[in-house]
């Protein structure tokens, strides 16, 4: 069923290569099949080739701290953050910095 699913968006991610959402479904399709490293790679690559695509650095950021590697985590959610910002999006912006404090008060 995954496979079908992942299937149908690398089709339909070749019939509209500007559409941010098809990467990002794969990507998610790959981190929930337990594919969290190829998922991150993924996920790294939206962000540099559509670095408006706001979704991507708040699953992103999760996903590397689930990953071990929360220094990261905290630089894409800042970046998340700013954007959210810009892109006025006052409702992803609070989720990303509720994430975001959450990670930081571990330091104490």
């Amino acid at each position: 069923m995954i496979e079908d699913r992942l299937e149908k968006l690398m089709e339909m991610q070749l019939k509209h290569p500007d559409d941010p959402f098809f990467p990002y479904g794969i990507a998610l399709e790959h981190q929930n099949s337990g594919n969290k490293s190829l998922a991150a790679e993924l996920f790294f690559k939206i962000t540099l080739d559509f670095p408006e695509y706001l979704p991507t650095f708040h699953q992103l950021g999760m996903l590397l701290n689930d990953l071990g590697r929360r220094d990261d985590s905290i630089s894409i959610l800042r970046q998340g953050k700013e954007l959210a910002i810009v892109q006025k999006e006052n409702k992803t912006y609070r989720e990303i910095n509720a994430y975001l404090e959450e990670l930081l008060d571990e330091d104490y």
